[in-house]
């Protein structure tokens, strides 16, 4: 494998504007989840339960950075919070279709800011996912989280497409 050097300073050609600079940033989140998600999808062995976190982390993230993305398109200032819930609310004329809404309020029941994907307790160092959430103990299926991202990066995208 050869050697790459990033320029983290540089956006590529023609990505000009704050919402084009964020809406690039998801784009390498999607690449990422889409590589995590086949990987998972081909039947390897989960060394924990806890092997999709970092893919819902990531996927909470591309869709914050969307939302953002279109906000800052609309000629509005965008709320500094991860909570999608709020983010979505934040922007007025979104089309979502039912299957990225209920995508959105499935992460939002498992964990409203995204922390606990991340990070195994809060500030308190309370435990992450041991309380009575009862979407935490239902479960959430890699085929539900494959086919919501494959919704909701389709929406997001066609939103930031239009003019």
């Amino acid at each position: 494998m050869s050697d790459f050097f990033y320029d983290f300073y540089n956006f590529p050609e023609g990505i000009d504007t704050m919402s084009d600079k964020y809406r690039d940033h998801a784009e390498s989140y999607k690449i990422l989840i889409d590589l995590l998600l086949k990987d998972q999808v081909q039947e390897k062995p989960l060394r924990s339960e806890r092997d999709i976190l970092p893919i819902l982390s990531f996927i909470h993230h591309y869709i914050e950075l969307m939302l953002k993305a279109i906000t800052l398109k609309k000629g509005k200032q965008f709320i500094t919070i991860h909570n999608l819930k709020n983010l979505l609310s934040d922007i007025e004329d979104l089309t979502l279709s039912g299957e990225s809404n209920s995508f959105i309020d499935l992460l939002h029941s498992l964990d409203p800011e995204g922390k606990g994907f991340r990070y195994p307790t809060d500030k308190n160092m309370d435990e992450n996912f041991v309380n009575d959430n009862p979407t935490m103990k239902k479960g959430v299926s890699l085929s539900t989280i494959t086919s919501g991202f494959t919704h909701i990066k389709k929406d997001l995208e066609e939103e930031y497409s239009k003019e």
